[in-house]
């Protein structure tokens, strides 16, 4: 369980890998951008279809300013791109978990709210209330009033900008804030965009002369935005106690100081820069600032990228490269990522690689490890062992710390295949605050007291490998465009994995409800969850329309059930695929074949991946007994952390693989980039290899009558974009942006 979050204003408008798994669960404390109802756009007897007239798009196309009810539309044919081509892996199910909390812990609300949560971090605590079953076992008396909370990854950095992993961008946003953030009402029912560090509680929509347009309306669009912030007297910077720069604790934030991350993440390709370059959410002028070294030494002025101070204004003006509403420019702008920092701290600490990384305690106290952390965010760390503990205490002059009722937050850390249950151990030994339930024990506690239910916004899947060796050298050959191997180490693509009737037979033969139940999650039948929006204003989710219905609807009917799930039907497609691998001289009858499944960890396997393992050879191997064709899943952990399966997956060295990604739920056709296989779209988010997303598919997106390859249709509901029989190149290509991939 990766407990972090406590915090509402760290609004995620990028993406992240997730850690969650059966021993990582989605957490009430997490919070992402979103609306706490939802309706249908259509009734349950309404489906929605695109005709199909067989010619493929030509010209040029630019969806861009359509409004969300029609962007839609795209948005369903995408996502039904992704489920005909398995472009989006064999979805499982979602992230809920049952979460329990300790009885000193008062929440603001014990209802969840979807993409809100509970409310936890701005809760209370009574420090002499019992926890499980009587008062907190803490040896160091400041800390029994803090919160109690776990990780299961200590990745020994707070560096957001350098990395992609969930763990690290929900403990950077302990310490750092957001230019906007979401406040619940009174009655903690419902909530609302608010201004954090901005002065206003929307940016300013500007138009190309840099006036400010007046009251625009949800569908307007602009590249041009501005946010007037908050700086000086109020606003300061805090190190630790034991900091060899406490020249920076009490330092009020300069204006120029909220340039300083973009230029860290430019300057030096930090991992996190692929978002600023990008030719659909990027900003103008970021690419080709990156390659041209030389105007890195000159004034941020003649840059060229579109993040400028505007000091009259006491504001910064953004320029994207793509017109935004003003809701997708708030939450494009919403991410902690971007929160200031003087640039003379990065020169003090060595660069902005080394910000946030841990120093080695000199002392062994544990407690001087922060020479490379400066906080500017409700906590300040006070006491980091690697690997075992993580302690920060209050910010008491943070600009809103009044929001925030926790004298501190205490994060214990539990690695390897028992970290769920040791977790929960230390739950009932009452050393922790909240704890979600692991599978072994919902049996007996989902039912307890002060346990409460979450909804789930990020879909679990068996991400896919199904690349012919053709296409797997071409991604991940000597000059792969994703990574690069020597030939010595290319992976052995398996017939069975591009085998169209294989891959149709795995889908049907999940039982997605017993696995479900199982885990404690809701099944999921599609890429996207319940979670993500259709409008920006967050009301009206697309799993619940009629487009989202309609994607699962084929499924649904072909199984004659809710959930997807045939054995009977699975068997026929595994039939077909055995029939069709040995007459294509893939296979010899009474072959074993062997596909490598990859976990982020044990448990999942112990608890889970069995009932995959059954459920896939037993359908396949009793549709094939005529022929004497076998298949074995041999499932494996990746390695020691969960990043270890993300990084297999981004070098293209598994078959399937467990894992997700999650993203804004505010703008789900942003989220669909991460279908692409094209480096510059998904900006090193695919999970997914096999045929080019940029090619014309044997099942093509389809929009108002004409076929499109994902990557033409993704790129139009951006921005302009020419077409070529269906198939654009885009903007930026896959260039220089990740030449910084290795070989091995």
């Amino acid at each position: 369980m990766n407990k972090k979050g406590l915090l509402l204003f760290a609004l995620s408008a990028g993406l992240v890998l997730t850690g969650c798994g059966d021993n990582s669960a989605s957490s009430s404390s997490k919070t992402n951008t979103g609306s706490s109802s939802s309706s249908s756009t259509g009734g349950s007897s309404e489906y929605w279809s695109e005709t199909d007239s067989g010619k493929n798009a030509d010209g040029y196309a630019d969806f861009s300013e359509l409004d969300w009810k029609e962007k839609s539309k795209i948005l369903y044919s995408l996502e039904k791109y992704s489920m005909e081509n398995f472009t989006g892996g064999i979805p499982l199910y979602d992230d809920a978990s049952f979460e329990q909390f300790s009885k000193r812990i008062t929440l603001p609300s014990t209802k969840y709210q979807t993409n809100y949560g509970f409310g936890t971090g701005y809760g209370t605590i009574d420090p002499a209330g019992d926890m499980y079953d009587g008062p907190i076992s803490e040896a160091k008396s400041e800390w029994k009033s803090y919160f109690h909370g776990y990780t299961n990854t200590d990745s020994g950095t707070f560096n957001g900008w350098d990395s992609t992993g969930s763990d690290v961008t929900d403990r950077m946003s302990m310490i750092t804030s957001g230019y906007f953030g979401v406040k619940a009402n009174a009655a903690n029912t419902s909530y609302s965009w608010v201004g954090s560090l901005s002065k206003t509680d929307a940016p300013i929509m500007l138009d190309a002369n840099g006036n400010v347009v007046e009251n625009p309306s949800e569908d307007q669009t602009s590249q041009f935005w501005r946010v007037k912030l908050h700086y000086g007297k109020g606003y300061t910077y805090h190190t630790s106690s034991t900091s060899k720069y406490k020249k920076y604790d009490g330092r009020e934030v300069a204006l120029e100081d909220y340039l300083t991350p973009f230029k860290a993440m430019l300057n030096n390709r930090l991992t996190r820069f692929a978002e600023l370059v990008s030719d659909t959410s990027g900003f103008q002028g970021a690419m080709e600032y990156v390659y041209n070294t030389s105007a890195h030494s000159k004034d941020w002025k003649e840059s060229g990228v579109g993040i400028q101070i505007n000091e009259e204004e006491g504001a910064l003006d953004f320029t994207f490269i793509q017109p935004k509403s003003k809701s997708f420019a708030r939450t494009s702008l919403s991410s902690g990522l971007y929160s200031p920092i003087p640039q003379e701290f990065l020169d003090d600490i060595g660069g902005a690689k080394n910000y946030g990384t841990y120093v080695t305690s000199s002392s062994g106290s544990y407690t001087d490890v922060f020479d490379n952390i400066l906080s500017f965010g409700p906590y300040v760390p006070e006491y980091w062992q690697k690997g075992k503990q993580l302690v920060f205490k209050k910010n008491s002059d943070y600009f809103e710390a009044s929001d925030y009722h926790f004298a501190g937050y205490s994060e214990v850390v539990f690695e390897g295949e028992k970290a769920d249950e040791q977790a929960y151990q230390a739950f009932l030994k009452n050393e922790l605050d909240e704890v979600t339930i692991p599978v072994s024990q919902l049996k007996n506690h989902k039912n307890d007291e002060r346990v409460y239910r979450t909804e789930g916004s990020t879909i679990i899947k068996l991400n896919l490998n199904t690349t012919t060796p053709e296409e797997w050298e071409k991604l991940f050959g000597v000059n792969g465009t994703v990574y690069k191997h020597n030939e010595k180490n290319y992976w052995d693509t398996k017939p069975i994995m591009s085998n169209e009737y294989f891959l149709t037979g795995l889908y049907f033969s999940i039982n997605r409800k017993e696995l479900a139940d199982a885990a404690g999650r809701n099944p999921a039948m599609a890429y996207l969850s319940n979670a993500y929006m259709l409008d920006p204003s967050g009301t009206q989710s697309y799993r619940d329309s009629i487009y989202g219905k309609s994607v699962i609807r084929p499924y649904q009917e072909a199984s004659n059930n809710e959930y997807c799930y045939s054995a009977d039907l699975a068997q026929k497609y595994f039939k077909r695929a055995g029939d069709e691998l040995i007459k294509n001289g893939d296979y010899e009858r009474g072959e074993k074949i062997t596909i490598l499944g990859l976990y982020r960890y044990q448990t999942t396997i112990d608890n889970l991946g069995n009932y995959i393992k059954s459920y896939v050879e037993d359908s396949f191997n009793k549709a094939n007994k005529e022929s004497g064709l076998t298949l074995e899943l041999k499932l494996e952990v990746a390695g020691s952390q969960y990043t270890d399966a993300y990084t297999k997956m981004d070098h293209g060295e598994f078959d399937f693989a467990e894992g997700a990604i999650s993203g804004n739920v505010l703008n789900p056709l942003d989220f669909m980039s991460t279908i692409s296989s094209t480096k510059s779209l998904n900006q090193g988010f695919c999970l997914n290899w096999g045929s080019p997303t940029d090619e014309m598919s044997n099942h093509p997106a389809i929009y108002q009558g004409k076929r499109y390859s994902f990557d033409a249709l993704w790129s139009a509901s951006q921005g302009f974009t020419p077409l070529d029989n269906g198939v654009s190149s885009p903007i930026a290509g896959n260039q220089e942006m990740y030449s910084g991939t290795g070989t091995e």
